[in-house]
């Protein structure tokens, strides 16, 4: 009886190593503090230049400056809010003048923040990202909208991750950075990443309005800063 449960204990141990080889093969980006520090709760704080939205058809909208804030919830989830500002105006064929939901702002909803892998031809050394998501990114109007209708952005925006904290072998620091880059008129530079052990393609965002709807990419880079020394592997 003893016998069987040392072989018991011994199998355990066996399927809990491989399955930690396998994630380790897998290469699962993650956010990691340091030994003795609670990851859940590292606030994020996010500040960048100006930020440019461009569909398919050509319809623009540009901002200033924008701004994020949120927390992380666990080692693979994070959750902010982006705020653009700053004379954010559109113009094109569909939308133009000064764009707002609110305070002569254009504000997110809360979209979740998932860490990834392996983002394509044209990626930093480090092929490490972010994917953001929500069920509607963004809602607002602009002056000169058909019938006076909102613009939705929905769908999924990968950006590149980059800085000292980012990768294998990365330090822990309270401050990085997230690049969103597009390679031509509403088409994201990157469109895939893998997450987990899942590669997800087509990660792209769309903007509708009156019932027209357009490939939509956005152009930005902010500064990051934790409330703790935190990486990205």
């Amino acid at each position: 009886m003893i016998r069987l449960r040392v072989v018991g204990l011994a199998l355990v141990v066996v399927f809990a190593m491989s399955a930690m080889v396998a994630s380790a093969a897998f290469g699962a980006s993650e956010f990691q503090v340091e030994s003795g520090h609670t990851l859940k709760g590292t606030t994020i704080k996010g500040t960048g230049g100006t930020a440019k939205f461009e569909t398919e058809g050509g319809e623009k909208i540009e901002c200033e400056k924008s701004s994020s804030n949120g927390e992380v919830e666990k080692a693979t989830v994070a959750k902010v809010t982006v705020t653009y500002s700053g004379n954010c105006h559109a113009t094109g064929s569909l939308v133009s003048g000064p764009c707002e939901n609110g305070s002569k702002d254009i504000k997110t909803n809360a979209l979740t923040i998932s860490p990834g892998e392996k983002l394509g031809p044209g990626s930093s050394t480090t092929n490490i990202g972010l994917r953001f998501t929500a069920t509607v990114l963004a809602k607002f109007k602009c002056e000169t909208t058909p019938f006076g209708a909102e613009v939705e952005v929905k769908g999924n925006l990968v950006c590149e991750s980059v800085g000292k904290n980012v990768g294998p072998s990365s330090e822990f620091l309270t401050t990085g950075e997230v690049v969103c880059t597009q390679s031509s008129a509403g088409i994201q530079k990157f469109t895939e990443i893998e997450i987990g052990t899942k590669k997800e393609t087509k990660q792209e965002l769309s903007a509708s309005v009156f019932g027209i709807s357009e490939k939509d990419a956005q152009t930005t880079t902010e500064k990051l800063t934790y409330s703790q020394k935190i990486r990205q592997t």
